[in-house]
């Protein structure tokens, strides 16, 4: 089970860390919104790019402190709060909470794409790990 759970651990760290990657490569829309007093503002992409860095950062110290818990409990908190920094990258790529530009063709939609990708691919791993942990063994019975 130590192995598994380590296994896991990893898996979280690869995912978080292509997450921001994509973040940081991929970005947000380069151009800025003209205010109608005549300066400039990134778009709300650029925002939406900021958070889910972050939180895709999170999730990478959470994983790597994974590889470090030996506690059965530790080990579901670490998973739980994973879970729900992935649920925030979610909800803050959707117009729920930030969003991105409304046109198809725009560079952020392609990135919240990958990066919902990954972050859903980051949830079913860490409830795979909590599923592994806390199952329960039945000794077998003979009658």
């Amino acid at each position: 089970m130590q192995k598994a759970w380590r296994i896991i651990a990893v898996l979280t760290l690869a995912l978080s860390i292509a997450a921001i990657a994509v973040c940081l490569v991929l970005g947000s829309c380069p151009k800025m919104i003209e205010t109608a007093a005549g300066g400039s503002i990134p778009m709300k992409c650029h925002w939406t790019m900021r958070v889910c860095t972050m939180l895709a950062a999170f999730t990478a110290l959470m994983g790597a402190l994974q590889l470090f818990v030996k506690e059965k409990g530790a080990k579901v908190i670490s998973a739980a709060s994973t879970v729900t920094a992935a649920v925030c990258v979610l909800l803050t790529c959707s117009n729920i909470v930030i969003g991105v530009c409304g046109k198809e063709g725009m560079l952020c939609r392609t990135t919240t794409l990958w990066v919902r990708i990954i972050m859903v691919a980051l949830i079913v791993v860490e409830l795979v790990g909590v599923y592994i942990t806390t199952r329960v063994k039945h000794p077998s019975r003979m009658f």
